[in-house]
């Protein structure tokens, strides 16, 4: 091989992230063929009502709007954390706040 991993002979490349001509190429002509049916486009929405109308709408969401990751939390505890203390409040008189 002439050049080692991640070393290349142009070491002004592309920077990270950036598309290729092609993928430009393809976004822009998408792009073009929906300019031209945005009128269609929004007609045929204005058409759909309930469920469909709302299938349709979260449908293009994911193109717009970056898909969020669920996320977990894990958490752990040693002996020398405090215990949880839990407070039962009754329904009919919250004022008289009492913590044992």
């Amino acid at each position: 091989m002439p050049f080692a991993k991640g070393r290349s002979g142009n070491i002004n490349g592309r920077p990270t992230g950036t598309p290729n001509k092609f993928t430009i190429t393809q976004r822009q002509f998408i792009e073009s063929i929906l300019d031209k049916q945005k009128d269609k486009i929004v007609s045929e929405l204005d058409k759909l009502q309930g469920k469909e109308y709302l299938n349709a709408i979260t449908g293009l969401f994911e193109y717009v709007l970056p898909k969020l990751s669920r996320s977990e939390m894990i958490t752990e505890f040693t002996e020398s954390d405090s215990p949880v203390q839990i407070i039962q409040l009754p329904h009919n008189n919250r004022d008289n706040l009492e913590i044992a």
